[in-house]
Formats: structure tokens, C-alpha cells, sequence
């Protein structure tokens, strides 16, 4: 399960926003090679994400990819934050979460 919320809400043209993304292993199995996918709306630009190590920017199509996470034991779960800075209003978005 994936759950996204922002901060500052609502946000201001020229500010800062951060995405908390929560990605929760909700089944009884363990879940490998976790994959997360947030595609930036387009009324926002990309300034960083953590952890940076597992995550990365891609400009061309304006998604934030993370993963994968080897293993995400049941009950477990992890966060990602994306700051982005509100170029106009109103910001939408869409997020996804891949397992194999």
C-alpha cells in the first residue's frame, strides 16, 4: 500500500513542497525488489529526493523513481520524501509501487 501526503498544505506559488511517500507491506508474504514511481504534476519542479541512494530524477518524463528495495518483510514499510517548488497552482500528482 502506498500512502502520499504533502506539506505545507496548501502550498504557495514559488514555495517549497514535500511529498512524504510511505510504501507498507500490508500482505503476509515478503516482498521483493520494491519498486516506487512518482510522476510530478507538471505544475511543480523537481529539487531533491531521499534517500538519494535508492532514488533518482527523471527530467525527460518528470518521475522520481526509487527501488529497488530487496526486501520489505510483512508489516514493514519505508518512506520516501520528494521536495519539489510549486511553479503554479493548482499541484495534482500520481504515484505507483511495483513488486516482484
Amino acid at each position: 500500500v502506498i500512502s502520499k501526503s504533502d506539506n505545507p498544505d496548501p502550498v504557495r506559488i514559488s514555495k517549497l513542497l514535500e511529498y512524504t511517500i510511505n510504501v507498507h507491506n500490508i500482505e503476509l508474504n515478503e516482498a521483493h525488489n520494491v519498486y516506487m514511481q512518482d510522476e510530478l504534476p507538471p505544475e511543480v519542479a523537481f529539487v531533491s529526493v531521499t534517500p538519494d541512494s535508492t532514488c533518482s530524477y527523471d527530467g525527460v518524463n518528470h518521475v522520481v523513481n526509487c527501488g529497488p528495495i530487496p526486501l520489505l518483510e510483512p508489516g514493514d514499510s519505508t518512506n520516501f520524501s520528494i521536495t519539489v517548488l510549486a511553479a503554479t497552482l493548482p499541484v495534482h500528482g500520481l504515484t505507483r509501487m511495483t513488486s516482484t
